[in-house]
């Protein structure tokens, strides 16, 4: 129980250093191109999340929790339509090097699920 919490305060201490390292990203971002700005972003977010996935919190046998689902969900509104393709491919390459029942499928869902964010991307920036 104890390394469950500890877990979770890891996790949640990685999402508060993406935070201030994308703060201080896009104050420098005026002088870069959008397509640099947003491969840096995607690759940031899907660093992140691949650390995320090294620190799991256990719930209980064989459930485990991690913060990569919140990162592949915040990429597409924080990086509009190229950045969710970044993380979803990081993020499913990490998963099937990890190996495992199930990786295989758990990897279509992280592409799955960035496509989906590409789209709110792609809608919350036409507004």
């Amino acid at each position: 129980m104890v390394q469950a919490v500890i877990s979770a305060v890891e996790n949640f201490a990685l999402l508060l250093v993406l935070a201030f390292v994308l703060a201080s990203l896009l104050s420098l971002a005026q002088n870069y191109s959008k397509l640099a700005v947003q491969t840096t972003i995607g690759v940031l977010f899907g660093l992140t999340s691949v650390i995320s996935m090294s620190i799991p919190v256990n719930l209980a046998d064989g459930v485990i929790y991690d913060a990569h689902a919140i990162l592949i969900t915040l990429s597409g509104p924080f990086g509009r339509v190229f950045v969710p393709i970044i993380v979803g491919a990081i993020t499913a390459g990490y998963r099937l090097y990890l190996g495992g029942i199930g990786n295989s499928s758990w990897a279509g869902i992280d592409c799955v699920a960035s496509r989906i964010k590409h789209v709110i991307g792609a809608v919350s920036s036409r507004r």
